[in-house]
């Protein structure tokens, strides 16, 4: 009988092991396998609240008494301890895996590495120990097995991203006819990189980077493997998680322009303050070529730092959506812009107004290189953006849909909620999982979305745990039962359901940052 329970033990302890690796697999995947953002994300409330919920602390407490248990006491009944507590753990985390889904990476040939790396490593520790009560500390032992292998695949990768980086900077640096331009920013720079993009490939060879790729070893595979001759202008969008990635950038590209955006909190927890960030993004215009030209938001007071700080050689152009700055290219009223001394009478199908603000260091950068006003006005109804960006469109059942999901920094998620609230719909309505990476500032930046929610009177699913905690504490501030505009949905397989049994006809919805995509789905189709 033993025998089968040590049978079964070890199938079950397998099991778990498996669950694990592939749960902390595609966290690590999910942060890019890069030590700073994984332990920026354990420190603070997600990684936190991972760590230590209420049924990750069960099974924790279950497999190391049954450890305990049998290491003090050699009875007879031990491979019955042994099952039982192993068995009562697997029944948790089936459990955590219908509510929760089953965490799993996507399969790339680097998550698979690591995946088979610590399933081999924990086989080969379970028949070297050959201890049957350290077997359940062993499924425990994954967090340390899967952490050492992501860190020690660091070197080579390093390594190959140096290699990647050295070959991208030649083949840019033997180009001496190619324009480049680069863009960043806190939000904004994937449409403005569109917009961009779109503007000068009427006149242009144009090559840019598609669609979330912004990091070294992104853009150096780019330029490696799609920078053609022919190509006249490459626009390179630029992220960075820290110092001194954009400089990396920057000097692999070679832009004879910058432009930034914007800059506010997004990833502060990783950069620690917002001058930090501004630093970082200010690396850009630093590290222009000779002569070459600045382009920066007028309208954010970090920006204006930034141009004021650049030496006399490199030119500073602003834009602005105020009437009354002194920018370069300012907005003078809804679809009027003065570009330097002339004015530019426009017509552009953008599936949000707020974007407007991301077409006008467009207009500035290809009006810099060529572009005339009659071209440019030509060109804008013809502006789209990529799908991973924001879209606005009615549904058969007559429902406003405006899908932000591609990302949601806190500047970029209250200009989508103002949008929202103008809407002239019955009801209005927000699916989220909040900010990411906003670090000690995380509570003041969702009150002040929570602040927006209340006040139009919205009402907003909430997929994350700590961004529903954050708005229940924001609402209870302001005197406000949080169960009127929040709802907290912990499964994300009834997000769909109990979106579509919520909403009706003539209402509007917003779904911001990582919205299940068969909600999206639903929502285009008919409902009976």
């Amino acid at each position: 009988m033993s025998t089968i329970l040590d049978s079964l033990s070890l199938i079950i302890a397998g099991l778990l092991i498996f669950i694990n690796v592939l749960a902390l697999t595609y966290y690590w995947q999910l942060k890019e396998y890069r030590y700073d953002r994984m332990f920026d994300f354990l420190r603070f409330d997600d990684g936190l609240y991972l760590l230590f919920s209420p049924h990750n602390l069960l099974i924790s407490a279950l497999i190391l008494a049954s450890a305990g248990l049998q290491g003090s006491y050699h009875s007879p009944y031990s491979p019955y301890i042994l099952f039982s507590y192993l068995f009562g753990a697997l029944v948790i985390q089936t459990w955590i895996i219908y509510k929760l889904g089953l965490k799993r990476p996507q399969f790339t040939a680097k998550a698979i590495g690591i995946v088979a790396a610590a399933l081999v490593i924990s086989a080969a520790l379970i028949i070297w120990i050959q201890i049957s009560y350290l077997l359940p500390l062993i499924t425990l032992a994954q967090i340390i097995i899967v952490s050492v292998l992501c860190l020690a695949l660091a070197i080579p990768t390093q390594l190959a991203k140096g290699y990647y980086i050295n070959k991208a900077t030649t083949k840019i640096k033997n180009r001496s006819n190619l324009i480049s331009i680069g863009i960043t920013g806190s939000y904004g720079k994937s449409s403005t990189k569109e917009f961009i993009a779109q503007l000068l490939s009427t006149k242009n060879t144009v090559l840019k980077t598609p669609r979330n790729i912004n990091t070294e070893i992104g853009v150096a595979k780019l330029i490696l493997n799609k920078l053609q001759p022919t190509d006249q202008i490459f626009v390179a969008e630029m992220g960075a998680y820290k110092s001194g990635e954009i400089k990396t950038l920057a000097q692999m590209v070679q832009p004879q322009i910058g432009v930034i955006t914007a800059i506010n909190a997004q990833h502060l927890s990783l950069f620690g303050s917002i001058e930090k960030i501004k630093q970082t993004k200010a690396e850009l215009v630093q590290n222009l070529l000779p002569n070459g030209t600045a382009i920066l938001n007028g309208d954010d007071a970090n920006c204006r730092t930034i141009g004021q700080e650049l030496p006399a050689t490199t030119t500073v152009h602003y834009y602005s959506i105020q009437p009354q700055s002194d920018a370069s290219c300012k907005l003078i009223n809804d679809n009027t812009v003065q570009l330097f001394d002339q004015t530019l009478t426009f017509s552009a199908n953008l599936p949000a107004p707020y974007l407007i603000q991301n077409l006008l260091p467009a207009l500035l950068t290809a009006n810099l290189l060529g572009m005339t006003i009659n071209e440019l006005t030509q060109a804008i109804p013809n502006l789209t953006l990529a799908d991973n960006t924001i879209k606005t469109y009615q549904t058969a059942n007559n429902i406003t849909v405006i899908d932000d999901s591609y990302n949601a920094n806190p500047s970029g998620l209250q200009a989508a909620l103002n949008y929202l609230s103008q809407q002239t719909a019955a009801n209005k309505f927000i699916v989220t999982l909040g900010m990411l990476e906003l670090g000690k500032e995380s509570y003041q930046a969702h009150k002040a979305i929570a602040e927006l929610i209340i006040k139009h009177n919205i009402h907003c699913f909430v997929t994350r745990h700590t961004t529903f905690q954050h708005f229940t504490k924001a609402a209870q501030a302001l005197n406000t039962d949080p169960t009127t505009n929040f709802t907290y949905i912990e499964n994300l397989k009834d997000v769909t359901p109990i979106v579509l049994q919520k909403i009706q006809p003539g209402d509007a919805i917003l779904l911001a940052n990582r919205v299940p995509q068969s909600l999206k789905t639903a929502l285009k189709q008919p409902q009976s």
